[in-house]
């Protein structure tokens, strides 16, 4: 039986920069600033943890000694405007990790590129792997707009396959050649930083996989519309064409992972069921085999878990109203129900192992309880709590999210869920409904820092999965194709009005806010209901729906890919002007507020700021901001904070009782 032992908890705190005051309110920098203790990996000898975190607004890496107990900082990464992204140990004495930098593609885009660094366990001989590959030299800056930026021509040096455990010396990278069409994969040495390729590049084939012995057997590939399967059973031979499908035309085929069968794979499709369900794969013979799991309603097979010492699958994990696994593996499914047993009510994951599988690391979370890193030890039988990602807000009184679901106008159920304020009666609340971005994505129930910070300030939040939402099987998805501003709309405006005849919501207090897709079904909703919601806002919205499928220099992306789910810029042309909140401005007439990163390349800037020119031209109330440099979202802590608290405020004003 496992034992459940708390220790250390608030000295850990003071080490990863909390001063852990017990009585101070949580204010915004407690659910927000950025996580302590992500991504922490045991070293395969089990003995040490190293973790990266924040102090003091640049990110550090922490090793910790779990047999002496002693823990200390041993890099502060010298870049303040990098971030490290991962972190993995080559072997008990070297560690690999990302580092995220700002940095100018060819087209002009501003955009992000994560570079691989090596360094020693106790903090020496660091370097950038990556320098050198393909003849380049050190890195170099140049000047756009008067800033700096890295000249980075691989994106993602950091593109890990397999860490080749039975070679402690060497792991698997695949990476992107500039001058060739597609990425290789590469055996690095962890010490030197060379490289040799193990698998050749090939045409448009733009991921490859690793079976869980570190050999190559699985390439997807695709383009414009087209997607393909390469696959080969044995290392010495030849990859194949094993699959073809057209998106949208025809049924798909992804692989998920490795059978016992070198010539089986486990792969995904819904074309039996209408639902993402996991098959056998035979690239032999280029057919599907046994069903091994699906679902009655929802689609399954989002990854695949292997035993690291059996090198086999145990299970598929998958979404329901919570993170699910549905397990093949007797002795994998025990050790998950001892985990389950120890922390219940939470979400339960091992995340790192020892070389010997009987160390790890658990992270733990729920809903309403923060994220906290344990140390498992199997051959002592107990679990040490590590440390909390949001310290200060440990023994807080957090807000609880419920599934439900409600019928839209057409008769389609849309599944939700809503998170109710700590202490609150679900009864004539203040409301923000927040539609997820994609749209091709999902909300489901799982700690959520901003939702729980909306809630602390007394907003309920709802969440509808809108048709379009993947997850639920083809028909639901499907429903949303041509949709934007249309169908897809009016889920969400039935969601607000179905909170409003079950007594939740105050009708006279409901705000919408949503981020990328979000922000632009916030910004419609706001010109389609405009006696529904008080006020609106938007971070990196969509607000042009021509000028989006038209600017593929930016967003490196087809109109035949997207006309299928938005529209054509030729046959659509009327429609798609008409569903585009920058020319629906006038008819907004409650407070709106908009965000946007200056360096965002999956929506341009300019959407924002046209969008805002309308708003002024109209003579509707509009503020902007902008944040130089940030990306798609919030990715630097201090816009974050800015925004959020910019938010609540905006909120604050807009759905306040009315006078008289």
């Amino acid at each position: 039986m496992i034992s459940l032992h708390t220790w250390l908890v608030i000295v850990v705190g003071t080490v990863l920069g909390c001063s852990c005051d017990a009585l101070a309110a949580p204010d915004i920098r407690d659910y927000l600033a950025n996580p302590q203790g992500l991504g922490a990996r045991i070293s395969p000898d089990g003995k040490r943890i190293a973790v990266i975190t924040t102090i003091e607004g640049q990110s550090v890496i922490l090793l910790w000694n779990m047999e002496t107990n002693q823990r200390k900082p041993v890099l502060t990464f010298p870049d303040k405007d990098a971030q490290l992204t991962q972190l993995f140990w080559a072997n008990d004495e070297r560690l690999l990790f990302g580092v995220d930098v700002p940095y100018v593609a060819s087209t002009g885009v501003r955009a992000r590129s994560h570079l691989l660094y090596g360094m020693d366990a106790d903090g020496d001989n660091l370097q950038h792997l990556g320098r050198k590959w393909f003849g380049r030299g050190d890195r170099s800056v140049t000047s756009r707009s008067g800033d700096e930026f890295w000249r980075v021509p691989i994106q993602f040096e950091d593109n890990l396959l397999s860490l080749l455990e039975d070679d402690p010396e060497h792991v698997l990278l695949q990476i992107q050649n500039p001058g060739k069409s597609g990425p290789g994969v590469y055996r690095l040495d962890v010490g030197s930083g060379r490289i040799k390729r193990v698998v050749r590049p090939q045409a448009q084939v733009y991921r490859w996989v690793a079976d869980p012995n570190g050999v190559v057997r699985l390439g997807v590939g695709g383009y414009e519309s087209k997607r393909w399967v390469v696959a080969r059973v044995g290392a010495d031979d030849d990859f194949e064409k094993v699959f073809e499908w057209t998106l949208f035309d025809d049924d798909g085929m992804y692989p998920l992972g490795f059978s016992p069968r070198p010539e089986i794979i486990y792969a995904v499709s819904s074309h039996e069921s209408r639902r993402d369900t996991v098959y056998e794969f035979d690239i032999v013979q280029k057919s599907f085999g046994k069903k091994i799991f699906e679902h009655a309603h929802l689609d399954v097979g989002t990854s695949i878990r292997y035993d690291p010492l059996r090198k086999v699958a145990t299970a598929f994990e998958y979404i329901g109203d919570r993170p699910e696994v549905h397990f093949i593996d007797s002795a994998a499914g025990r050790l998950q129900a001892a985990l389950d047993k120890a922390l219940p009510g939470r979400t339960n994951e091992i995340t790192s192992y020892s070389a010997n599988a009987r160390r790890m690391v658990v992270e733990s979370s729920s809903d309403a309880s923060v994220p906290r890193v344990y140390y498992f030890d199997r051959d002592a039988g107990r679990m040490d709590e590590l440390w909390a990602q949001y310290p200060k807000l440990e023994d807080a009184k957090l807000a609880k999210t419920r599934a439900s679901s409600y019928k839209a106008r057409d008769g389609l159920t849309i599944p939700s869920y809503l998170t109710i304020p700590a202490g609150a009666e679900a009864k004539q609340l203040a409301v923000v409904v927040m539609p997820h971005g994609g749209p091709t994505s999902r909300d489901y129930i799982h700690y959520q820092p901003d939702v729980q910070f909306l809630a602390s300030r007394g907003y309920a939040v709802f969440q509808p999965n809108f048709r379009g939402s993947t997850g639920f099987g083809d028909a639901h998805t499907v429903a949303g194709y041509r949709e934007w501003g249309l169908a897809m709309q009016d889920d969400i405006t039935d969601g607000a009005r179905w909170l409003i005849d079950q007594g939740i919501a105050d009708p006279d207090r409901i705000a919408i806010y949503g981020a990328s897709y979000g922000g632009y079904a916030a910004l419609m909703g706001l010109a389609k209901e405009p006696g529904l919601f008080r006020c609106g806002a938007s971070l990196a919205g969509v607000t042009d729906l021509i000028g989006l499928l038209n600017d593929d220099d930016w967003y490196a992306r087809s109109e035949e890919h997207n006309r299928p789910m938005i529209g054509s810029t030729w046959s659509d042309r009327g429609k798609l002007k008409a569903v585009s909140p920058v020319h629906n401005a006038d008819k907004i007439k409650v407070p709106v507020l908009v965000a946007h990163g200056e360096a965002d390349s999956r929506v341009h800037v300019k959407q924002a700021k046209s969008f805002a020119d309308a708003m002024k031209d109209a003579g509707n109330p509009v503020e902007l901001l902008i944040f130089d440099d940030e990306i798609h979202g919030l990715r630097d802590e201090g816009y974050r904070l800015r925004f959020y608290e910019k938010l609540v405020a905006f909120l604050d004003r807009c759905t306040a009782p009315r006078q008289g």
